[in-house]
């Protein structure tokens, strides 16, 4: 799903997910939060944190606020919702550990898996096949609806 700046500051990131029937209303992925050309670089999970850390951090601070509208439906009807993707829940990946982070893979990835508060917050995914960094499963009950509507499908 892309990420579009919706303004010509870059102030703000937009997101979509539209997906129908297969989307998942309690849970968001976001495919590409970044570009990184640097996971090939890790030597291990030891190397995850402090670059996690440093460069997604920095990434963040480019956006005052993340949204997504996402699109999920039936052959009748379709809902939009509006959310917005609080920054300081993708921050918590300032809080990860080695200890957290799988194995390099052969395509050169890892991933570890998000925590607040106690509870999994999202799986952070480092993605070395494609050089990206993806969140997936991230709670939507993390992420306040700003709007939601429903239409009718033409014909």
């Amino acid at each position: 799903m892309p990420l579009l700046p919706s303004s010509s500051s870059g102030a703000s990131l937009v997101t979509h997910e539209i997906q129908d029937r297969l989307l998942n209303p309690k849970s968001i992925t976001i495919s590409k939060l970044m570009e990184a050309r640097w996971i090939r670089d890790l030597n291990g999970p030891e190397d995850a944190p402090e670059q996690v850390k440093e460069r997604i951090l920095s990434h963040l601070q480019e956006y005052e606020r993340i949204f997504m509208l996402r699109s999920y439906g039936n052959e009748e009807r379709v809902r939009y919702d509006l959310r917005e993707i609080p920054k300081d829940v993708l921050a918590a990946v300032a809080n990860l550990e080695a200890k957290d982070f799988g194995k390099i893979t052969k395509a050169g990835g890892t991933s570890a898996e998000v925590r607040l508060n106690g509870r999994k917050a999202f799986r952070l995914v480092l993605d070395g096949s494609v050089e990206k960094i993806t969140i997936s499963g991230l709670d939507t009950e993390l992420c306040p609806l700003h709007a939601w509507w429903e239409l009718g499908r033409p014909g």
